[in-house]
C-alpha cells in the first residue's frame, strides 16, 4: 500500500481520532515519515495539517447533523403549527445539537494559542455587528471582570477608527457567523496591518474572514432551511466558546484573575441594593 493509501485508510476508519491527532502521531501510526504528511495534506488543497484538521472537523459536524435521525421531527424546522411543547422540545434540542457540535470542532492548541493572544494583548478590541453583540457582550463583561481591558466595537464608524489607531499591544477579536460582515471584515483588516493580532470567531472555515485573521476558532454551522431560527442557535455556540477561553484564560492565570474578580465583586456589591 502506497503512502498516501495508508493516510486515507487511516482517516477514513478513524475521523474522530485524526480530527486531534498530531502529525508525529500520525505519521507513527500510518508507518511513514512526518515529511509524508506534510506531503499529502498539501497534495489534497490545504498549507498546514492545522487547517486539514479543521475542514475535517467541520465535515463531521455537518454529516453528524445529516446523518442523526435520532428524534427527527424535532430536527426539522419550527412551524406555524408546532404546538408549545413542541416548540420548547424543538429549541432545546437544537441547542443541543450545537453544543454537540462545537464540541467536535474544537482544537486544543487553538484554544492555548488563543489564551496566549489574550494573556499578551494590553486590551482586547471585540468587533461584530447585529445579533454577534450578545456573545461580545458577554466576552466584554467576563474579561474585563478578569482584569483584561476589553473595548467592544459594533459601530461600523467607530471600527475603523479603532483599527487605524491599533498597535502591537491590541488583540482583535471579529465574531461574524457568516465570516462575510464586510465592518469586521475591514476592521480586521486595518488592525492586521497597524501590527495588531487578529482572531476570529465564525462558522466557516472557508469565509473571507478565515483568510484575514491570524487565528480562527470555529462554531457550527446550522443546517437548518430556516433562516429566522439561525441566529438563536448560532449565539449558543459562539456564548460557549467565549466561556471555555474565559475559563481556560482564568485558570493560566489563576492569582490574577481571582485578585480582579473579587475586587470586582466588592466594587460591585455596592450596586446592588
Amino acid at each position: 500500500m502506497c503512502i498516501r493509501d495508508r493516510v486515507c485508510t487511516y482517516i477514513i476508519e478513524n475521523p474522530e481520532i485524526a480530527k486531534t491527532i498530531t502529525t508525529k502521531k500520525l505519521a507513527q501510526e500510518c508507518d511513514v515519515a512526518e515529511s509524508s504528511i506534510t506531503r499529502f495534506v498539501q497534495e489534497i488543497g490545504f498549507e498546514k495539517f492545522s487547517q486539514f484538521k479543521i475542514s475535517l472537523a467541520e465535515e463531521l459536524s455537518q454529516q453528524n447533523n445529516s446523518e442523526d435521525t435520532t428524534n427527527e421531527v424535532l430536527y426539522d424546522d419550527i412551524s406555524q403549527d408546532d404546538s408549545t411543547e413542541m416548540t420548547i422540545k424543538k429549541v432545546i434540542y437544537q441547542n443541543i445539537q450545537r453544543i454537540k457540535e462545537l464540541e467536535s470542532l474544537i482544537q486544543i492548541s487553538q484554544i492555548e494559542e488563543a489564551v496566549a493572544l489574550i494573556k499578551k494583548a494590553k486590551s482586547l478590541n471585540f468587533v461584530c455587528t447585529g445579533a454577534s453583540n450578545v456573545a461580545a457582550n458577554e466576552a466584554t463583561l467576563r474579561f474585563s471582570r478578569a482584569g483584561k481591558k476589553c473595548i467592544l466595537w459594533n459601530d461600523t464608524s467607530m471600527q475603523t477608527i479603532s483599527a487605524a489607531t491599533a498597535t502591537a499591544d491590541d488583540l482583535f477579536i471579529g465574531i461574524s457567523d457568516s465570516g462575510k460582515t464586510a465592518s469586521v471584515l475591514d476592521c480586521l483588516k486595518v488592525a492586521k496591518k497597524k501590527g495588531a493580532a487578529t482572531l476570529a470567531i465564525t462558522s466557516s472555515s472557508k469565509s473571507p474572514i478565515h483568510s484575514i485573521a491570524e487565528l480562527t476558532l470555529l462554531t457550527p454551522t446550522h443546517s437548518s432551511s430556516s433562516r429566522s431560527w439561525e441566529s438563536t442557535t448560532s449565539k449558543t455556540s459562539q456564548i460557549l466558546l467565549i466561556d471555555i477561553l474565559y475559563v481556560c484564560y482564568g485558570l493560566a492565570n489563576f492569582d490574577s484573575t481571582i485578585d480582579s474578580l473579587e475586587a470586582t465583586h466588592k466594587a460591585l456589591k455596592y450596586t446592588r441594593r
